[in-house]
């Protein structure tokens, strides 16, 4: 009784739908990984080491952990400011260099594009320019 696949017509245990395998963990071997001494890494944590651990080590290892956590924040509080720093002497310069070519314009030149106009169009294109460096700096 039971729906049997056509296409496969097998001895029982070879795991058909529905078949309960019989399986013995005791015959299988677990393979353990040992360093240089023999021992586990559990061992080595004081993980494995009949109940007792190593409050030493524990705490070592908790420390170094810490420290990599505060120097990692400083490392990436120190890239914001040094690509901030970057982002806004690079749009100062490129102000100082608009002013001056704008400066050179003839009386002329100034009513054809008109004040408020180079204005817009100089804040416009340098914020944009920041912007865009400060995501190429990664901040």
């Amino acid at each position: 009784g039971g729906y049997q696949d056509p296409g496969r017509h097998g001895a029982p245990g070879d795991g058909h739908p529905g078949e309960k395998r019989k399986t013995n963990l005791s015959s299988r071997k677990i393979k353990t990984f040992k360093n240089e001494k023999g021992q586990s890494p559990g061992r080595r944590l004081g993980i494995n080491n009949n109940g007792t651990g190593n409050l030493h080590l524990i705490l070592t290892l908790g420390i170094r952990m810490l420290l990599l956590v505060f120097f990692g924040g400083f490392c990436g509080s120190m890239n914001n400011v040094f690509v901030h720093w970057l982002v806004q002497n690079t749009g100062n310069e490129i102000r100082k260099d608009c002013f001056k070519r704008i400066m050179e314009f003839s009386f002329p030149q100034m009513d054809r594009f008109g004040i408020g106009s180079l204005v817009t169009r100089v804040t416009n294109d340098i914020t944009q320019v920041q912007t865009y460096l400060s995501l190429l700096s990664g901040s």
